[in-house]
């Protein structure tokens, strides 16, 4: 499906259409052997090599406001690292077919959340966890904005600039990856093939690979129901 046919999708079947993605990305995800890799080969490598070798924990909820759940997904994770101290890796998916310079504002918003939900859960007790933001971007467009939360605010004097928020955001682009460079385990790769290739035709060809056939049919069967279920095919 093309942006332009997307973009002219009535809002309650645009809002089916994320739901479904929601769904699949989460579940995909659920499996903590598919989490393990996916942050560990998506997570920028000098921060991926201070995971400790155990599998993450998922948090359950989600941190999405209820209006741009049409256009987020997220799953926030609890990871340990080698020096015994916990963190979190906080996955935000974006759903929009064209990259939105805005989405660093909303991943501002959500780890905020993300740390206050802790801070009261935990007797209000500092230090706070370290809170890693990952950007997925399914769209068929290249992510070519900016990753620096700073880069929002344009030019300003220098000596502001030690006053204004500043994070960077991890990405993982998944227009500009395939084959391996989307994943080395299996079940993974067709997991992410099928998001990234989902509002197209040529799925099935695009999966089709005797070492993934089980994936292959899980993600069929995904978009399969979804096609039902928005178009009564």
């Amino acid at each position: 499906m093309s942006a332009r046919r997307q973009s002219c999708l009535p809002v309650k079947v645009s809002n089916q259409l994320a739901s479904i993605h929601d769904r699949f990305f989460k579940q995909t995800l659920s499996d903590l052997d598919l989490a393990r890799a996916f942050l560990r080969e998506h997570l920028p490598q000098e921060i991926a090599s201070l995971l400790a070798p155990g599998q993450p924990e998922v948090v359950s909820g989600s941190f999405v406001d209820e209006e741009l759940r049409q256009h987020h997904s997220d799953v926030l994770f609890r990871v340990q690292l080698k020096s015994g101290s916990d963190a979190f890796a906080y996955v935000l998916v974006e759903h929009k077919s064209v990259p939105d310079p805005i989405a660093r504002l909303q991943l501002l918003r959500y780890v905020v959340r993300v740390l206050i939900n802790w801070y009261k859960q935990n007797g209000k007790q500092l230090p706070l966890p370290a809170v890693v933001p990952l950007l997925a971007h399914q769209g068929p467009e290249n992510w070519e904005i900016s990753c620096e939360f700073a880069d929002l605010f344009g030019v300003v004097p220098e000596a502001l600039c030690p006053y204004l928020p500043s994070f960077r955001h991890a990405l993982v682009d998944l227009a500009g990856k395939d084959g391996w460079a989307l994943s080395t385990e299996v079940r993974l790769r067709a997991y992410l093939k099928a998001l990234k290739y989902g509002r197209r035709a040529d799925l099935p060809e695009r999966l089709d690979r005797p070492a993934a056939r089980h994936s292959t049919r899980h993600c069929n069967r995904w978009i399969q129901s979804g096609r039902r279920r928005l178009w009564g095919g």
